[in-house]
């Protein structure tokens, strides 16, 4: 809200008023308006003198002076509490990714970091089995040999070859400019549609 105040802006400054129907939780609607008021300090080089609350009956003004060091006390544990917070990738997909406003950064980690979530069919256990033994991009998986050495404790050696296979075709279409590539499964007998009976010779009765 505009406001007759000097600031770096000019002859005028802004202070911060939020709208809602009523003052139901007023602890957690002050502190969200002081941090928006600090933030407002880096934009006009001063910091408001009040925040304001417009009800559905009236507008209320409150001294920011009075809230502040609260605020920032409250801030600085937050941080301390959280010391990675200023990383918000999440590595590992999770269901609330579909929803998530920031599902496209990620995303873009994800291809930055080559990430083993990139790899079709790919799922947590397998991406923790496969970090366990030292693979943790979609490249690496692409050339791994599977020794001795390579130890897992849920899943098959089977299922493992299968995601470096689908990961070696992914890692190849990459190099080849994203063109589509595939590859062919050898027919193996009762499996895939082989599993389906022999097909039945089809008569057709008029009348």
């Amino acid at each position: 809200m505009k406001v007759d105040k000097p600031s770096a802006l000019g002859s005028f400054s802004y202070e911060v008023l939020a709208t809602q129907w009523a003052m139901g939780n007023r602890a957690a609607t002050l502190i969200h308006l002081c941090m928006y008021a600090d933030a407002l300090v880096g934009l006009q080089g001063l910091l408001p003198e009040l925040i304001w609350v417009k009800t559905a009956e009236h507008a209320i003004s409150y001294r920011v002076d009075a809230y502040m060091s609260y605020v920032r006390y409250v801030k600085k544990r937050f941080f301390g509490r959280c010391p990675k917070c200023r990383a918000s990738y999440l590595p590992e997909p999770v269901p609330h990714c579909d929803v998530c406003t920031w599902w496209e950064v990620c995303n873009e980690q994800r291809r930055r970091d080559d990430h083993l979530s990139l790899v079709a069919g790919m799922r947590k256990m397998e991406m923790k089995e496969l970090k366990a033994n030292g693979v943790e991009t979609l490249k690496q998986l692409a050339y791994v040999h599977f020794t001795a050495n390579f130890r897992i404790a849920t899943g098959t050696m089977q299922l493992y070859e299968k995601l470096r296979d689908q990961a070696k075709v992914q890692w190849r279409s990459r190099q080849s400019g994203n063109r589509l590539l595939y590859a062919l499964l050898k027919v193996q007998p009762d499996q895939g549609f082989r599993k389906l009976p022999e097909h039945m010779p089809m008569t057709f009765t008029w009348s």
